[in-house]
């Protein structure tokens, strides 16, 4: 009897525990207790998987975001990748920055009246107002200017932030597109600035953006950005060519005006030119199907501005576009930062209304009604200019980009720096999961020289090959071999340009590591497979 009594005691030990362990591994991949299942599964209670296992609820995105430092969040679109992060108030310049359930600014005007006039400001960090308060928005000034000119009984027109600092072109009209149905806007004012060219970024644990890939390419490319140039910038201006600095001001050199991408002569520059004009056509096209308006709008004239003014026009003629202001003055900035300050965006946001209602784009409101523009703002009010001296000047913009893309990138000299796409890092120049580089090919050339600099045979990173392609068509590998003298680590590898290219005039080097190691330099962890050196057509 001892004996049958001890073998259930044993037997009901095993188990409980068993019950125990099966909880415990229920629980790590269900999220979910095994137990409480089994009871609910008794009762007859719903024990379908909650949604939000798979898939997280807004309200808990939105609170697990708040706990990180970092300003951004994932939005839910991944070609957009990232927003503010919602409900929160951020200092930013030291100015607060309070945002809305959907990442974007909030508007402090009082609820919207029905049949109310609604406008949308578009764009990056200077339509979100970067450094600025709640108050001192382009978005929220002009509504206050639009409200002074209303008429007696008319509803009070309300005007919506849909921005994001980081955001590129891309990431602007795809969002705008997502929630049209809900803003419902009756006009929309782009305000384009000199990133829309970036790629977009990733975001780090902590709600930072990380420049190492846009996720709608992945590994397939580098990140493009002319942040990481103008960092790249700063360490080659002593040793970039003097005629490259003269010709663009200096500034534009650091600030991005002469990076390849901006160029609209090599093949890449040109796709990214077409993808943004076709991105702003679309937007047009949707809003103009629900009886919406869409004009654009440049602070200043700067070159990418200008620029991107002619390449908008020159494919839609007809596009409104609301002239502001044709010079800028150091005071238009804030301290120690390029974007406006609230007087600036106070001017902008007048010359927004003025266009606005002399156009009779916001029913209930009359121009006569308008307050006075900012006097210091009255001599720089800009007009928008000829088409033929507007192309003149695109078309003179243009060839000066051609005349500083040449055949060969040397970083040993810094000729040819601002020619780098993405791939390179700013300290150290080294290359880790891909290169991509544009340059002029005046001479038919037949192959593609990398010179690097090898990492140590005891890195770890070989074998290793790297693969070419030239404006997307392959041209071959070539294995990197290990350095057999530790201090002979310089090596040239060479790559076939495809026939079928030959006579372009510009290509695109697209060249991609099958391996590279994680390296830990002042503390920050990135990878890396050789140092470039220059890369040349011959």
């Amino acid at each position: 009897m001892k004996t049958v009594l001890l073998k259930l005691l044993l037997a009901l030990v095993a188990f409980v525990v068993a019950a125990v362990l099966m909880e415990g591994a229920w629980s790590l991949i269900g999220d979910e207790s095994a137990i409480r299942r089994g009871a609910d599964w008794l009762s007859g209670a719903d024990t379908s998987p909650r949604a939000d296992r798979v898939s997280m609820l807004d309200e808990e995105r939105i609170a697990a975001a708040a706990l990180t430092e970092g300003p951004y969040a994932l939005e839910a679109d991944p070609a957009i990748g990232f927003r503010m992060k919602a409900g929160v108030t951020r200092l930013i310049l030291n100015a607060p920055a309070t945002m809305d359930s959907w990442g974007q600014r909030v508007r402090p005007g009082p609820e919207p009246e029905p049949g109310a006039p609604r406008v949308v400001v578009l764009g990056d960090s200077v339509a979100f107002g970067f450094g600025v308060g709640d108050d001192e928005t382009f978005a929220h000034q002009l509504e206050e200017l639009l409200a002074g000119a209303r008429v007696p009984g008319a509803p009070r027109p309300s005007v919506h932030t849909v921005a994001c600092p980081g955001w590129n072109m891309r990431g602007v009209c795809r969002y705008l597109k997502d929630h049209l149905a809900r803003l419902r806007p009756d006009v929309v004012i782009l305000m384009p600035v000199r990133n829309d060219l970036h790629d977009n970024f990733t975001l780090n644990e902590v709600g930072h953006r990380s420049p190492e890939f846009d996720p709608a390419y992945g590994l397939a490319r580098p990140h493009v950005s002319l942040e990481t140039y103008a960092l790249l910038g700063y360490r080659m201006i002593d040793r970039a060519p003097p005629e490259l600095l003269k010709e663009f001001a200096g500034v534009d050199v650091l600030e991005g005006a002469t990076h390849v991408v901006n160029s609209d002569v090599t093949p890449e520059s040109r796709r990214l030119w077409d993808e943004l004009v076709t991105d702003v056509r679309d937007v047009r096209s949707r809003l103009a199907a629900r009886g919406a308006r869409l004009a654009a709008a440049f602070l200043w004239p700067l070159p990418w501005e200008d620029y991107c003014e002619y390449r908008l026009l020159e494919a839609m003629p007809d596009l409104p576009v609301i002239p502001l202001l044709r010079e800028l003055k150091s005071k238009d900035t804030l301290k120690g930062d390029p974007h406006p300050t609230p007087r600036c965006i106070g001017a902008g946001a007048w010359l927004m209304a003025d266009f606005l209602l002399e156009n009779g784009w916001v029913p209930g409101t009359s121009r006569e009604r308008l307050a006075p523009l900012d006097p210091d703002y009255t001599s720089r009010r800009r007009r928008v200019e000829p088409a033929p001296i507007r192309r003149s000047r695109g078309e003179s913009r243009r060839k000066l980009w051609r005349r500083f893309i040449g055949p060969e990138i040397d970083l040993t000299t810094a000729r040819g720096f601002h020619q780098i796409y993405g791939g390179v890092h700013f300290s150290d120049e080294m290359v880790g999961t891909s290169l991509f580089a544009g340059l002029a090919n005046p001479a038919r050339a037949r192959t593609l020289e990398l010179r690097v600099e090898r990492l140590p045979r005891s890195s770890g990173v070989y074998p290793v090959a790297l693969e070419a392609a030239v404006n997307g068509i392959s041209a071959g590998s070539a294995e990197l071999p290990p350095p057999e003298d530790p201090e002979v680590r310089e090596m040239t590898l060479t790559f076939t340009v495809p026939e079928s290219v030959r006579g372009a005039p510009y290509l695109d080097a697209l060249i991609r590591s099958s391996n590279w190691v994680t390296r830990r330099t002042d503390g920050i962890s990135r990878v890396a497979c050789y140092r470039l050196l220059g890369l040349r057509l011959r």
